[in-house]
């Protein structure tokens, strides 16, 4: 038996709105535990309570023209003081709102020499920083991430996916002219889908699709990427961190969400995608997930126009508990959760492993060897053996160091024999060997 990490726990269907969820494209918990909705036919963004109830709606202006209208929003983000932006996709600009709801500004394309009259700004997602620096992602591009400062003019591109070559476009540039290579078809890198921030100011970039490798992508602000341009499930839609930095993200075509260390190694993955199911729990078209300061995980279906909330069982709360001691070195701290996960589960391997890595901190290799063995670790099992051989041979040192100089004094006196008696006194193996 496989116990699960989260379940369903309620789904949200828009019901008690007037009117209904009309194919929401985001969704964003904010640090109050309030979720914002990014409400694309309805033109609006809608705020709910920490329970799912209706709080307002921001941006519709009842139908009227006016300040802080939107139009098709694809994107919310709202900061630790409450400000709302929304990435007024339809419209072509982002919309900053008070956190009473009240509209503070509109920023449209920018002027800039950069930008040529084709660039077409359609923002579909964005974050900011602590310093108000806008971070978006601009549909159908691939020079990265849209920059611009709380002023709305443009500072740059940020954060770009690089083009994976094949071997036979390597083959070709390295075979082809200048000219020829310029003549042939452009091979762009994925475009980036997403993004997200983390609490430590991180930029996590979400992109789907094989063309390049980075699927996930978490940049510092030189624009480096601590995952390294690691290979992820190419049809992500969405990747988001929980306050202790694991990472949680869901795959489009399998609706599959999935739970990763803040290295990004995978820990559990769970949930599925039908298009014609309407059951809690199943998404028919994941579009946007988040998670809240209670762990639960808020996930946007845009074709059902139904939240679906999972909540950890737990398990759940015991074995990340455990991983996120053990990630960050706490083996000690993490040995009495492993020790309760085996209770509930005696198959979990990465409960054994944790607790390999515990007698490992307390110089118990011996220990550690057989508990990685048991859980089938080839790294810690080679880590602990290599500390177990040299182990013995520190605890043999001397006998080893006595075997070798007793070697060497007799071999010694078989030679001087040799010279003192002659070839016939000798065996005949050191005979043959002196030749």
């Amino acid at each position: 038996v496989i116990q699960p990490l989260y379940i369903p726990k309620t789904a949200i269907d828009g019901s008690r709105m007037d009117p209904p969820l009309s194919s929401p494209s985001d969704l964003f918990v904010a640090a109050d535990g309030h979720v914002y909705i990014a409400d694309t036919g309805n033109h609006r963004i809608v705020e709910l309570d920490a329970e799912g109830n209706f709080v307002r709606s921001i941006g519709g202006a009842d139908g009227e023209d006016g300040p802080g209208l939107l139009n098709e929003p694809e994107g919310v983000f709202v900061d630790r003081g409450g400000t709302i932006y929304v990435a007024n996709t339809g419209g072509r600009s982002v919309v900053k709102f008070a956190a009473d709801g009240s509209f503070l500004a509109e920023f449209a394309k920018p002027e800039s020499a950069w930008l040529t009259e084709d660039y077409h700004f359609l923002p579909s997602k964005l974050v900011v920083d602590r310093r108000g620096v806008m971070y978006i992602v601009v549909k159908d591009t691939h020079q990265g991430l849209f920059r611009m400062n709380p002023q709305g003019e443009f500072t740059g591109f940020f954060g770009a996916n690089k083009t994976k070559l094949s071997f036979m476009d390597r083959l070709q540039r390295a075979v082809l002219s200048r000219e020829q290579v310029a003549r042939l078809a452009p091979k762009r890198p994925n475009a980036i889908q997403n993004i997200s921030l983390t609490d430590d100011g991180f930029l996590i970039v979400t992109s789907s699709g094989t063309v390049s490798d980075g699927q996930i992508r978490k940049l510092n602000a030189g624009g480096q990427d601590a995952f390294r341009n690691k290979a992820f499930d190419p049809q992500l839609v969405d990747t988001v961190t929980d306050a202790q930095g694991f990472l949680y993200t869901v795959s489009r075509e399998r609706g599959e969400i999935g739970i990763y260390d803040p290295s990004g190694v995978p820990i559990a993955f769970f949930g599925a995608a039908d298009g014609t199911a309407r059951q809690l729990g199943i998404a028919a078209y994941p579009t946007a997930l988040d998670v809240s300061g209670a762990g639960d995980i808020w996930l946007l279906d845009g074709a059902q126009n139904i939240i679906h909330v999972f909540g950890r069982t737990s398990f759940g709360e015991t074995f990340l508990k455990a991983t996120e001691l053990h990630f960050n070195g706490e083996y000690e701290a993490a040995k009495p959760y492993w020790e309760k996960v085996l209770e509930m589960n005696g198959m979990m391997d990465a409960a054994v492993s944790g607790l390999g890595s515990y007698e490992m901190s307390r110089f118990n290799y011996r220990e550690a060897l057989a508990h990685f063995a048991e859980a089938r670790d080839p790294d810690g099992y080679s880590a602990a053996f290599w500390y177990v051989r040299y182990e013995w041979l520190q605890n043999h040192f001397t006998t080893l160091v006595f075997c070798a100089a007793a070697a060497g004094w007799g071999l010694a006196l078989l030679r001087r024999r040799r010279a003192a008696f002659g070839r016939a006194a000798l065996p005949p193996w050191l005979s043959r060997r002196g030749r």
